[in-house]
């Protein structure tokens, strides 16, 4: 007969016979190495009460010298214990042994084990002899052999008494069986089997009644279901027929927009003619493209956790980057500014990317800042008149004073000296301030400089115009040593743009005290360098202010004003350092008198 070892009532007999046998592997265990010894110490106490025992009645025979008696007594107890084999006692003092030994034992072969005892005197003073007891291990064995046999007995029980159930099993799986046998040809669509329920309480009996239940609700239920399908059947083709249109509306509106569309779950799924004009890719090479190889990323950039899917805090909102480079198929780079938007589609995450091209808007910032630096140039001509005034003065009076003292006959060698001294000193001047200058117009966009220093040099350009105007300019520097990464004389540019603004607010709005009052310092964090800006110019009307940074805009007359000196200052500060710029009006004390102005606070973040 073939043994099913799916059957359930194998894998119980299986359970039931593996259970035993482990319970009978740890019963042997504890037979053999608990009881084991256990039994034998309790035979070697045994031995040794007996040994006392003799040891205590032929203590005072053996010191009287009484040997027959002593052998007597160790007679007698040889012949109440079958155990002892043999009773041997040495005298100490003549040296007499005593033996005692029973005529079938064989030393070398019989198993035992010896007892010592020390026999005392009388007072229990004085060893008088030594006892050596030859003892038999045959009652610890049997002991042992029956716990072994009587095991195996009871296994043997449990065996045949499995081999029963299991033959009575057939009888109690039964029904179960001819329930299985049923539902293996039960079609719920053309229900053909007839299910019976029994009156049986057994657990067997409840399932065939439960199963037959359920198979009769089946049944009832199945109409309405397929009535429910065919509803289902007919919203899925509506809803299908809808998605389609959808598909196709977003295809030929990505497919008409302007901006660069892209559908992609990692890699391109889907791009639109925009996007493969302004990559050079067809729609071909595009597809299953990997979306970040096109752009000009650092695998740890913001934006490239906003490229990865995986990455759950990106799925709240939109994400939304400026300013990013693309490499195109050519090899050349281009600007774009990305917006990225997530969805799910089809049981996977995906996101749409839309690009839109700066190249025409970097163009026309170049020219701006181009024009923003011929502008600047001509302020540092005006500049460059102001800080020469005084010395070319100083040089003029110098040589005049020397002919009206040659006039006079007054020149000697120490007037000539002080004289070439002094003129030599104002050229110095001269040539520094042309250094000065010269240097505004490097421009070296991955340097690093400190940023007290900048502002210095700053002030230094438009001193000579503040001193012709009688305008304070003050510096409270609180940054020492804070380093900024970016081009330095962009930050000067910006920062000249913002005190040529406040000189002509000043100069025109004629307040008692002028004066520009420039601070830096840490944020309370550590984390920023902030640079303030504020005037005494009476402020920026409410109305204006939202427009100052503005490509364009401003209040003064198109004779003085182009309007693009504080739109490229915010370029410069938000493209160039990352940084960010505000502007608002603040009333403050100035020498203990209460003043209106301008503030721009310009806030750096420390890497």
């Amino acid at each position: 007969m073939k043994i099913n070892l799916k059957s359930l009532k194998v894998k119980i007999f299986i359970f039931y016979i593996a259970s035993f046998t482990m319970l009978f592997g740890v019963i042997l265990s504890i037979n053999y190495f608990i009881f084991e010894d256990f039994a034998k110490d309790s035979e070697v106490k045994k031995a040794q009460t007996i040994a006392e025992l003799i040891a205590s009645n032929i203590a005072v025979p053996l010191q009287l010298g009484l040997v027959e008696e002593v052998k007597g007594e160790v007679y007698k107890q040889a012949e109440t214990n079958k155990n002892i084999l043999e009773i041997s006692i040495l005298e100490l003092e003549g040296g007499k042994k005593i033996t005692v030994s029973k005529n079938n034992f064989k030393k070398p072969t019989d198993s035992h084990f010896i007892i010592k005892k020390e026999i005392m005197d009388s007072l229990m003073i004085r060893k008088t002899a030594i006892m050596e007891m030859v003892y038999s291990d045959e009652g610890y064995l049997t002991t042992k052999s029956f716990a072994a046999k009587t095991l195996f007995v009871i296994f043997g029980v449990a065996m045949l008494i499995g081999l029963f159930a299991l033959l009575k099993l057939d009888d109690l799986f039964g029904p179960l069986k001819d329930l299985t046998n049923k539902l293996s040809n039960f079609n719920p669509e053309h229900p053909s089997v007839n299910l019976e329920t029994t009156s049986g309480e057994d657990e067997i009996s409840v399932i065939q009644n439960t199963v037959s239940l359920a198979i009769e609700k089946l049944i009832a239920h199945q109409q309405k279901i397929i009535h429910i399908n065919e509803d289902l059947e007919d919203a899925v083709r509506d809803r299908t027929r809808e998605l389609n249109e959808q598909i196709e509306l977003f295809r030929v509106l990505a497919e008409a927009s302007p901006n660069a569309i892209a559908l992609f779950d990692t890699n391109i799924i889907y791009a639109n003619p925009a996007f493969s004009h302004i990559t050079g890719y067809n729609q071909s090479e595009l597809f299953r493209k990997d979306v970040k190889s096109l752009f000009v990323l650092d695998m740890s950039s913001d934006f490239c956790e906003v490229l990865n899917l995986n990455n759950n805090s990106c799925w709240i909102m939109p994400c939304r980057v400026d300013e990013i480079e693309i490499f195109k198929k050519d090899g050349t780079k281009c600007y774009v500014s990305a917006s990225v938007s997530y969805l799910h589609i089809k049981e996977r995450d995906a996101a749409i990317i839309n690009l839109v091209d700066l190249t025409d808007i970097k163009q026309k910032d170049q020219m701006l800042l181009l024009q923003s630096r011929f502008i600047a140039m001509g302020e540092m001509i005006g500049n460059i008149a102001h800080q020469w005034r005084q010395p070319l003065n100083i040089i003029q009076s110098s040589i005049t004073k020397v002919g009206v003292y040659k006039e006079m006959g007054l020149v000697t060698n120490n007037f000539l000296d002080e004289t070439v001294e002094r003129v030599k000193r104002q050229v110095e001047y001269l040539s520094s301030t042309i250094d000065d200058f010269r240097h505004f117009y490097k421009d070296e966009p991955d340097g690093t400089f400190a940023l007290s220093q900048t502002v210095s040099r700053a002030m230094s350009l438009v001193e000579a115009a503040y001193t012709n105007h009688f305008i304070s300019l003050e510096f409270v520097d609180g940054t020492k040593n804070i380093w900024i990464n970016g081009s330095e004389n962009r930050l000067i540019q910006a920062v000249l743009n913002i005190l040529n603004n406040s000189k002509d607010a000043i100069i025109a709005s004629d307040v008692p005290d002028k004066a520009v009052i420039i601070t830096s310092n840490l944020s309370s964090d550590k984390e920023s360098a902030i640079l303030e800006i504020l005037d005494t110019g009476g402020g920026i009307e409410q109305k204006n202010l939202s427009k100052i940074f503005d490509p364009y805009f401003t209040t003064k007359h198109k004779s003085q004003g182009t309007g693009i000196g504080l739109y490229m200052t915010k370029q410069i500060i938000t493209g160039s350092f990352k940084a960010r710029i505000e502007a608002e009006n603040m009333e403050f004390e100035y020498k203990n008198k209460p003043q209106r102005g301008a503030l721009f606070r310009i806030e750096f973040k420390l890497v």
